[in-house]
């Protein structure tokens, strides 16, 4: 049937109106917001608990509330020491002037990861015949691999070489 409507009619669920930038002025205590050209409303912000120190966002107006975003410029804190690093095959390289030259072995996890990528391919082909058992076995794994891996980063402290 042609002209029918299968869909039903959107409802709105919370009235709100989203305030733009270009439409609102702090003016003193009062936040101007444009209705219509030469037409406003204000808002006293008089008896706010917070202060207007920072960039003011879009001020979203609901039945019963203004929420006022303020944006604060947090200054980003020193770093004092910078190190420029290196991915390679087996090690992570990196170089820092306080610090010299620091090199991380990664040789250990990747022997691991090749035996696990070893395992699951094997247990691929047998997942093929049997569906639940290859699953039972790839988690088991999957787990496994996951457990030895944060065991050789947390616990087994391997050798920094520095400078």
């Amino acid at each position: 049937m042609s002209g029918t409507r299968t869909r039903t009619q959107p409802v709105v669920k919370r009235f709100f109106a989203r305030v733009k930038q270009t439409q609102l002025k702090l003016e003193g205590e009062q936040l101007r917001i444009s209705i219509k050209p030469r037409e406003f409303v204000y808002i006293d912000l008089s008896k706010r608990y917070f202060s207007l120190d920072g960039m003011m966002g879009e001020p979203v107006l609901t039945t019963t509330q203004i929420h006022l975003p303020i944006y604060h410029h947090c200054p980003k804190p020193k770093q004092e020491i910078k190190i420029g690093w290196d991915a390679n095959k087996y090690s992570l390289d990196g170089f820092s002037p306080k610090l010299g030259w620091i090199r991380i072995d990664l040789k250990p996890l990747h022997t691991l990861h090749t035996a696990y990528n070893n395992k699951r391919r094997r247990l691929n082909k047998l997942a093929s015949k049997k569906k639940r058992l290859g699953k039972k076995l790839r988690n088991k794994y999957r787990h496994r691999e996951r457990n030895r891996v944060a065991q050789l980063i947390t616990t087994k402290r391997r050798k920094v070489k520095w400078g």
